[in-house]
């Protein structure tokens, strides 16, 4: 029996580094490609609509000093987080559009809706959610499939940083175990303690910074 428990153990062991390596990579593949595509302007996307994946930036003449829908993100009932979506409005007055934003978005336009700070957005094209698109459209809102997403920056370094601590934490793993096997002395000094410190707070970062993320995305 103990034979089959170490087994098992080992690979538990084997498939969380595989799967450890896989998120670091991901980290990178998805942070990159979060901070790339084709760049178009504001314009262009009020009068030819929006693309998936592409990077529109601008200056909207009007928008909705309030947010039009607040989601709500848990995990096993713990909150991690809300999104909040806004309309934005050309300056004709006639196309509008849906953008994913921080909170206070809505105080760079006053009572009459015209953006008083001279704000500048940039932000990805994605897909929007079903149950967003469905909210928004049972409010009498956009209906459309895709949003400008002004966080998409911020999402996408977060994903780098995932890559980059998950890639620390492996080296720090890799150089633990070869000092281990190298050095019989090496376990209960003050530099072992202080590795398995870092690598246990770098597998903590990235546990964090994942939920988060797919959380967000």
């Amino acid at each position: 029996m103990a034979i089959f428990s170490k087994k098992s153990s080992e690979k538990s062991i084997i498939w969380g580094a595989l799967l450890f390596i896989a998120i670091t990579i991901a980290g990178f593949i998805i942070g990159i490609k979060g901070l790339t595509g084709e760049k178009v302007s504001l314009n262009d996307a009020f009068a030819n609509g929006l693309d998936r994946g592409e990077i529109v930036s601008g200056v909207p003449s009007y928008g909705i000093d309030h947010y039009a829908l607040k989601v709500k993100h848990t995990v096993r009932g713990i909150p991690v987080g809300n999104d909040y979506y806004f309309y934005i409005i050309d300056e004709n007055d006639e196309n509008a559009l849906v953008v994913r934003a921080s909170k206070d978005f809505g105080k760079n336009f006053d009572s009459e809706y015209q953006n008083s700070k001279n704000v500048r957005i940039k932000g990805k094209v994605k897909r929007m959610d079903y149950k967003v698109r469905s909210s928004l459209s049972d409010n009498g809102g956009y209906g459309g499939d895709y949003y400008i997403d002004l966080l998409s920056n911020r999402i996408a370094i977060m994903w780098l940083f995932v890559g980059i601590v998950g890639l620390l934490t492996i080296i720090i793993f890799v150089v633990t175990n070869m000092k281990k096997k190298n050095d019989d002395f090496y376990e209960g000094t003050t530099v072992s303690k202080v590795m398995n410190g870092a690598m246990a707070g770098g597998f903590l970062i990235v546990a964090v910074l994942v939920i988060y993320v797919l959380a967000h995305t």
